[in-house]
């Protein structure tokens, strides 16, 4: 949240986020972030932009991309995802929409520069759906 939040306007100000998550079903990261940027905007918090998240795994077979799983796509043991916690790479990326920057990537497992470069731009694609198309009809409301 630090990136987007013009510190300069609140010098001396503290502001504690806290989130319960109640129940679970993956993209438990992400979720929480972009719950927390809708927070700081009905708080009145001024932002440069608003940061959005979005997670990614990569199949151990390498060749697809699950954009925001469900706990049970995390989870899953069948055939096509058979593999040990260790085999499976996951990504949750903060992107600011509007000023077009990458604010902070989290990645667990392995992957190549260019399977990463994959994910950031799918990753960049899901921030800018979940801007347009969720948080910002939302907010003009």
């Amino acid at each position: 949240m630090v990136p987007a939040v013009r510190r300069e306007l609140f010098p001396n100000a503290y502001v504690d986020i806290a989130i319960a998550v109640l129940e679970r079903d993956g993209s438990v990261l992400s979720t929480c972030i972009n719950a927390a940027s809708v927070a700081l905007v009905e708080a009145g918090i001024e932002m440069l932009d608003i940061p959005l998240a979005c997670s990614a795994l990569l199949a151990p077979s390498r060749d697809t991309f699950l954009m925001d799983p469900s706990l049970a796509e995390l989870e899953a043991k069948d055939s096509s995802m058979s593999a040990t916690k260790q085999d499976v790479t996951q990504f949750t990326m903060v992107f600011l929409p509007r000023l077009n920057q990458l604010s902070q990537l989290h990645l667990t497992g392995a992957c190549s520069a260019e399977l990463l470069n994959e994910a950031l731009v799918l990753g960049t694609d899901g921030v800018r759906a979940i801007h347009e198309e969720i948080i910002r009809p939302v907010l003009l409301q």
